[in-house]
């Protein structure tokens, strides 16, 4: 049996009353290719003080922190898997 745990990343979530504003800084996200976590009135992405930046000066209310670990699906995962050269004889 194997068991596979995220590992906790570093995060920042921005916060917005205004729906509009919300939609504004997703689409500055994902213009960036920026993978994000969408809830009701916030949106979490991996820490960039400088998307941060961005985004304070929108309105929008941002905090870096490392979230607990959540098991919805919705959490961002990453998984990288490396192989080596495989020769398969005919």
């Amino acid at each position: 049996m194997i068991a596979v745990q995220a590992a906790h990343e570093a995060v920042s979530t921005a916060f917005a009353d205004d729906p509009v504003l919300l939609l504004r800084a997703a689409y500055h996200l994902g213009n960036r290719h920026i993978a994000v976590q969408v809830g009701d009135h916030w949106l979490r992405y991996l820490h960039d003080h400088v998307l941060d930046h961005m985004l304070n000066n929108s309105a929008c209310a941002c905090c870096p922190r490392r979230p607990r670990s959540s098991p919805r699906p919705a959490l961002m995962v990453r998984i990288r898997i490396t192989t080596t050269r495989l020769c398969i004889a005919p």
